[in-house]
């Protein structure tokens, strides 16, 4: 078992991410900038060395945030990651492809080392998401290995963000969908594409005009991404009814809902 160490730095609500050079075990993957501790260091030291010799900054480690124990096929690390903050010099790549300094949100956009998930998973979970029901799904994992990169419905939203446009909102919503109210017209495609991904049950709120607005359950988890729509006004969510997705994806909703799922897949897969 190898002992590694890693450094969280922050840059306001931006946190430092580094994609490991080609040629390496883990290559072009996105990491935080750390190493191994050596013979005779202790792990605050080695982060300091390899922060130096990483980035080309002198750093101070300050308290422990995440710790996390994983098996790669060709090795096992133990990797603790530090709070940590650069106290002298100008970053530079001395060993890495490239970096980034990216907010919470982001991280479905990238690629990272497996090690690393638990502790983005914490990240991810620590912020709050303007959906109803996000406190309550940093729990909610995905049901197929190929979606674990997407982590929780946290991320989806992340991803769907960047996805939801005009083409996607319902036909008869157009005229009211803009780059604010991202979400209108976007509920049957994305409640459906959210149970793709973490499985569960898509019900719908019955709305005075008649028609459903689709929602989210999981294991006793109640989640509404496109709840934004609404703004102030609170649905009720409780008693709603069962939604079938062969009767509620057809025609031009299939078809908003397979360029939809596209859009997301292209995006972190």
């Amino acid at each position: 078992m190898i002992d590694v160490v890693a450094a969280l730095l922050w840059r306001g609500e931006r946190f430092l991410i580094c994609k490991r050079p080609e040629g390496k075990a883990r290559a072009l993957l996105w990491e935080f900038v750390g190493g191994k501790v050596e013979k005779g260091e202790t792990e605050r030291e080695a982060l300091v060395r390899e922060c130096r010799e990483e980035l080309g900054v002198e750093i101070v480690a300050h308290d422990e945030y995440a710790s996390v124990l994983h098996r790669y096929p060709d090795v096992t690390v133990r990797l603790k990651l530090f709070n940590a903050e650069i106290v002298s010099g100008e970053i530079e790549l001395l060993e890495h492809a490239d970096m980034r300094w990216i907010t919470r949100e982001e991280i479905p956009f990238f690629d990272f080392c497996p090690a690393d998930e638990e502790i983005l998973l914490k990240l991810l979970g620590e912020r709050e998401f303007p959906f109803f029901g996000s406190e309550k799904t940093n729990a909610v994992r995905p049901i197929n290995a190929v979606y674990n990169r997407v982590y929780t419905p946290k991320g989806l939203y992340a991803l769907l963000s960047k996805a939801w446009c005009i083409y996607t909102c319902a036909p008869r919503l157009r005229d009211e969908w803009s780059e604010i109210n991202k979400t209108c017209g976007q509920c049957t495609i994305s409640s459906f594409l959210a149970q793709d991904f973490f499985g569960g049950k898509v019900k719908g709120v019955l709305l005075p005009s008649g028609n459903y607005h689709c929602f989210n359950e999981v294991d006793g988890v109640v989640f509404d991404l496109t709840s934004e729509q609404f703004g102030e006004e609170k649905l009720n969510y409780d008693d709603c009814r069962d939604l079938v997705r062969e009767k509620q994806l057809y025609g031009e909703k299939l078809e908003r809902y397979a360029y939809l799922k596209r859009k997301v897949l292209l995006e972190k897969l």
